[in-house]
């Protein structure tokens, strides 16, 4: 036998020392005692290859607390672990996976309490097969626990069938070794997870043949095809005692979308099996919650921090003392501590930066000792969108009201006010005719079945007269969807000036002039005019339209919002005024732009 330790890895061969167990402490040599498995795959994007990612739940105490190492030490997360042959994987085309010794199984959580003594086991194998087709992943061997009501000491079976097209991914299945189910006409249990390339999914049980589990109670217990939610009537306490725990294997089948599963045979299938524990009279089950709930959707390259609470009811038969494990991590996330093990409540916090896009499953387990609840977190990770933030286009005042041009190239599809200081909100409207619904300081949601602006005007009412500017906070919610919730918010906070009728036409500014991003001109008009606003290079080319269109008497700001396409240099903004007795005014202003 081959242990190397050191620092980074540790590999124990389970199988020697099974035999090793048996012969000091008279431990089963089989009893590898599978627990639970469950298995995913998708494809890579390369010809032919596919990424399978296996875990497997065994026994505990096989590799831990009733073994200590040559090193000293017991397995631990993040340790490496050679599996003898009942764990190995057969790959379908005549490959295995685990007979070399370089194929190792990561330990990714555990739980040594007696009641549950477990630990999960993941492999990810990367695997080019020889042509395109469905290939049948399995592992088979002796044996499951003696305690299994229906399939004690029985040989296990798991099967999967992948396919090496270049394109598909299997459901993403999670769960925990253990299941508490508490009594009820029917007790219920849905079956966690993901579906990334949108398949049509079937659940159904598997059959004895296909689990090695020989008596499933089909009469009082049932899975829905279409949810995966299982009902059970259980409360026959004499066929179904306190504490008896039951093996379960479902089938996730995949059909194309479109296709009629009853009168089609599925493209692919995963599986998941775990066991059912009944849940103690007097026994409440132990919660779990994350902090932020799931799901999550966060950026790809950003951390990501989970809070876990496990508590239990104080007063039930199992001693109000609750442990956290990890069941399934995402390849370089931490939990800790892992496990977490004290009098309720405890807490652990799961942390992970995400390398790649997709969807992924964080699965925990909470026990009081006697039962046991999972909880997953998905996790949605994007390839980062570059989103603009809206700004003031204009803003511009009418006798006693003022009119705010807010723009995003993104759309707009909100508008909240957190101030109004001698202003009310008239109107808000985006320039294609979109309504927004709101009153008050809102929030202004932009109304079903518009698409939403890039530009949106806002009408302002001035509440004093004599009081000659009003404010107003801004948040304008515009779409991006990296961002929580799919909106990227921008603050937003100027003062609007109610000044008395310009007595003739003045224009003020480029301010600031040079400038770097936004830069304005003030306009005055003494009249109603036609006005027309546009930005050329010094080769006489239009590069940007600020304005085009009637504009009331009064004093008006235009500003330009210089885009990251135009390069530093000088500019000429020129302003052509058309007045209602047909006077036309010029005026040319030169602006330098800086990068």
């Amino acid at each position: 036998m081959k242990c190397r330790y050191n620092v980074h890895c540790r590999t124990y061969q389970i199988g020697w020392l099974l035999l090793l167990s048996n012969l000091l402490w008279g431990i089963r040599a089989q009893a590898s005692h599978l627990r639970g498995a469950t298995l995913y795959a998708e494809a890579t994007g390369s010809a032919g290859e596919v990424r399978i990612v296996v875990i497997e739940f065994w026994r505990y105490a096989t590799l831990g607390t009733n073994l200590y190492m040559l090193d000293g030490n017991e397995p631990d997360v993040g340790d490496w672990v050679q599996l003898s042959e009942e764990g190995w994987v057969d790959l379908g085309d005549g490959t295995l996976y685990g007979d070399d010794p370089t194929e190792l199984f990561e330990v990714i959580g555990f739980n040594d309490a007696p009641e549950d003594d477990w630990v999960a086991l993941r492999a990810v194998i990367v695997h080019r097969y020889p042509a395109a087709g469905a290939y049948d992943v399995q592992i088979r061997g002796c044996c499951r626990p003696d305690f299994l009501r229906n399939a004690s000491d029985a040989a296990f079976r798991f099967k999967a069938r992948v396919l090496a097209d270049g394109s598909n991914a299997s459901a993403v299945v999670s769960g925990g070794a253990f299941v508490g189910i508490p009594r009820g006409n029917p007790a219920t249990y849905s079956i966690s997870y993901t579906n990334p390339d949108g398949d049509l999914l079937r659940f159904r049980f598997a059959t004895p043949t296909e689990s090695g589990i020989y008596r499933l109670p089909l009469s009082v217990l049932s899975i829905d095809p279409e949810t995966g939610v299982i009902s059970w009537n259980n409360t026959d306490a004499t066929r179904f005692p306190d504490g008896s725990q039951w093996a379960v294997q479902v089938i996730i089948e995949e059909y194309d979308p479109g296709v009629d599963p009853e009168q089609s045979t599925p493209k692919a299938w995963t599986a998941l099996d775990f066991i059912f524990r009944i849940e103690g009279e007097g026994n409440q089950l132990p919660t779990c919650t994350l902090d932020p709930p799931s799901p999550l959707t966060v950026n790809l390259g950003d951390p990501v921090s989970i809070l876990i609470t496990g508590d239990d009811a104080t007063g039930d038969a199992d001693g109000n003392t609750v442990s956290i494990s990890a069941v399934h991590l995402p390849a370089g996330a931490t939990l800790t501590p892992n496990p977490a093990l004290g009098a309720a409540p405890q807490t652990a916090l799961f942390e992970w930066t995400p390398s790649a896009t997709g969807v992924f499953n964080a699965v925990f387990t909470v026990s009081d000792g006697l039962i046991s609840t999972t909880c997953a977190a998905e996790i949605r990770v994007m390839q980062p969108s570059v989103c603009t933030p809206a700004v003031i286009q204009s803003e511009r005042v009418s006798g006693n009201q003022g009119i705010a041009t807010f723009y995003s190239p993104d759309g707009i599809e909100q508008i909240l006010f957190t101030l109004l200081n001698n202003l009310s909100v008239v109107s808000v409207q985006g320039t294609g005719g979109e309504t927004f619904s709101g009153t008050g300081m809102g929030p202004y949601v932009l109304d079903a079945g518009f698409s939403p602006p890039t530009t949106v005007e806002v009408v302002f009412q001035q509440v004093d007269p004599n009081v000659p500017t009003g404010t107003y906070f801004a948040e304008v919610y515009s779409t991006c969807p990296s961002e929580p919730g799919g909106l990227l918010v921008a603050n937003l906070d100027p003062t609007v000036a109610f000044e008395l009728k310009p007595t003739r036409f003045a224009l003020e500014g480029p301010l600031p002039n040079p400038f770097r991003g936004e830069t304005a001109l003030r306009l005055m008009l003494p009249e109603a005019s036609r006005v027309s606003v546009a930005v050329y290079d010094v080769l006489g080319r239009e590069v940007a339209r600020l304005a085009g269109g009637e504009f009331s008497a009064g004093v008006h700001a235009v500003r330009w919002l210089a885009g990251s396409g135009l390069p530093s240099g000088t500019y000429v903004m020129r302003v052509e005024v058309l007045e209602g007795d047909g006077t036309r005014r010029v005026a040319h202003r030169l602006v330098t732009l800086l990068r």
